[in-house]
């Protein structure tokens, strides 16, 4: 992170998020919605670096789906909740983004 001027950490970890709060100036939480991330979950290309052929990740995808879809009841480290909590909590400058269109602002 010092090597760079800015820098984005995958938030869906909550306690990476917390671990560098303290070198954060502003904090981006990216919201856009459950049904908005699942269709992100239907449009992804495939991962070769996680899965071996587009067919195995393909077959994942309801599982992962129903993963996101707990997004907003779900209690653990990877909730809204959570990462609710770790936003308001943030004491310097803060931006909460709903929709993937307003992320050009960053």
């Amino acid at each position: 992170m010092a090597d760079n001027e800015s820098w984005i950490i995958e938030g869906c970890y909550a306690d990476i998020i917390e671990a560098i709060l303290g070198n954060c100036e502003e904090f981006i939480f990216l919201n856009p919605g459950v049904d908005v991330c699942i269709a992100h979950c239907r449009a992804r290309p495939w991962e070769p670096e996680k899965f071996s052929s587009k067919e195995e990740q393909d077959d994942n995808l309801e599982n992962l789906i129903e993963w996101v879809a707990a997004y907003e009841s779900r209690a653990d480290e990877y909730g809204l909740s959570r990462h609710r909590e770790i936003y308001d909590a943030f004491p310097r400058k803060k931006r909460e983004l709903n929709h993937p269109s307003e992320y050009a602002s960053i």
